[in-house]
């Protein structure tokens, strides 16, 4: 991928031929954009296992090459940050020890070390376009295709990859099916009187209880508070006491608190809860335990009048928003109980697992101290 510097006269050689490949660029504009999505399928670019609406066909074709706008790597939480210097017409992407320069004067791409590469950005209007495989490849991103369904393809850009291509497709299925009807003009055709209409299955009247374990971060809290939504965070006794503040103000915010046993229940107990007492002033019955300690857990929290809180389903990796939204609409539970990861799941993941929620029309819940059998 990596070649010579190029040579005073190569690089005017190179900027004649951009200018003269802009012109029909410049003039056909959706049409340009129009190799991307000119079929009868859309393109979804997933961004670490979301897929925002706003990047729906957001991949261009030119010179046999695929372009995203800029925001894709520096607006997702890819970890590549975004410069651009006016005065030489020049994009800049870097992390903590890469650097890569579009020059769109020169039509030229280089990194921090001199070593220049064939790919280089484009202007479409009005914006900047950065080639999307060298992108990706420099800053150590995975960049893959997903075929398999009749509304289209997900190009998947990834740091680290925890669900698999078929997984992130299942799960996203639902969400491309809507926007293609969109995208297609779709209207359902009345072929029956309107009370043998088939409606949407939903779980309308059903209550999803939800809960997290760990630490949140603070945008999470955040997008919470927006929301009016009040749940329960389960904790270990290195997580509470690696953060007294953070655990104040999840108390403080209205959120409950719980223990979350690993192991023994009988030693992380006492400790967990005292931690949680000291740093917050709040006294806990919740219990959690993960799969190895359920039973013991359960055990302990009977014989010292806790509540045991179960859960059907827990996801905890990378996409567990997705996950979790994709099983609600499948489950069978009449109330089920859901529980994730929150160092998982970040402000935009939460967001569109609410709007899951609100369309199978579930009313959310948390554990809480109240739930205790008298």
């Amino acid at each position: 991928m990596r070649q010579q510097q190029h040579s005073p006269i190569q690089k005017r050689l190179l900027a004649l031929l951009l200018c003269l490949a802009l012109l029909p660029l410049a003039g056909a504009g959706p049409a340009a954009r129009g190799e991307a999505s000119s079929g009868a399928s859309l393109t979804f670019l997933s961004v670490n296992d979301l897929v925002p609406p706003e990047l729906i066909n957001a991949i261009v074709w030119y010179g046999g090459r695929e372009y995203v706008p800029w925001q894709v790597f520096a607006n997702y939480g890819l970890g590549v940050h975004y410069s651009f210097f006016q005065s030489s017409q020049t994009a800049y992407l870097y992390t903590d020890d890469r650097q890569l320069f579009f020059d769109l004067k020169n039509t030229s791409t280089f990194d921090g070390y001199g070593y220049y590469y064939s790919a280089h950005a484009i202007y479409l209007g009005g914006a900047v376009y950065l080639p999307l495989r060298l992108t990706c490849s420099f800053f150590d991103l995975r960049v893959s295709t997903i075929t398999g369904s009749d509304y289209g393809v997900i190009v998947r850009i990834v740091t680290e990859p925890v669900l698999t291509d078929e997984e992130l497709l299942h799960a996203a299925t639902g969400y491309m099916k809507r926007y293609y009807e969109r995208y297609q003009g779709v209207t359902p055709e009345p072929t029956a009187p309107p009370a043998e209409t088939e409606k949407p299955v939903t779980h309308e009247g059903a209550t999803l209880t939800l809960s997290f374990t760990g630490l949140p971060a603070g945008e999470l809290l955040d997008r919470m508070k927006r929301e009016g939504l009040r749940t329960a965070f389960f904790v270990t006794a290195e997580q509470a006491r690696s953060d007294p503040e953070l655990l104040r103000r999840i108390a403080g915010e209205g959120h409950w608190l719980g223990v979350y046993c690993a192991g023994d229940p009988e030693t992380e107990w006492p400790e967990t809860a005292a931690l949680i007492f000291a740093a917050a002033r709040r006294v806990t019955l919740l219990l959690a335990a993960g799969e190895d300690a359920a039973d013991s857990a359960t055990a302990y929290a009977a014989e010292n009048g806790l509540v045991w809180c179960a859960a059907d389903r827990f996801y905890g990796e990378t996409g567990a928003g997705w996950l979790a939204a994709a099983w609600l609409e499948e489950t069978e539970e009449t109330d089920p109980a859901l529980r994730l990861d929150a160092a998982a799941l970040d402000a935009a993941a939460l967001s569109r697992l609410l709007d899951r929620v609100r369309d199978q029309k579930y009313n959310i819940k948390c554990p809480r101290e109240t739930d205790r059998a008298a």
